[in-house]
């Protein structure tokens, strides 16, 4: 695989990719014909830099977390855009 660094899609928290880390986002970007794609993966394999490379190529890309914090600290260190389940707003 080309050498291509973490910074060429905006990805200024790591210098390197983890493992099939940059395979993944040059498939999704390059040669998935799907219109949605879901990408499962362990905990600490670097699936937030994986939407974070995919969202700086203009794709729309959503993360699931179970808590808020992660929510927050995935918009603090990757420019997650939050958005919060039903019960974190006001009733119109």
């Amino acid at each position: 695989m080309k050498n291509i660094s973490p910074q060429t899609y905006n990805i200024h928290l790591h210098d390197e990719w983890r493992p099939n880390q940059l395979e993944t986002v040059e498939w999704l970007l390059h040669e998935s014909r799907k219109r949605v794609s879901i990408v499962a993966a362990p905990t600490g394999s670097g699936k937030s830099a994986i939407g974070a490379a995919l969202g700086s190529q203009n794709r729309v890309c959503r993360t699931l977390t179970h808590t808020r914090a992660l929510q927050k600290q995935y918009a603090h260190s990757y420019g997650y855009k939050e958005l919060f389940g039903m019960g974190a707003y006001p009733c119109a």
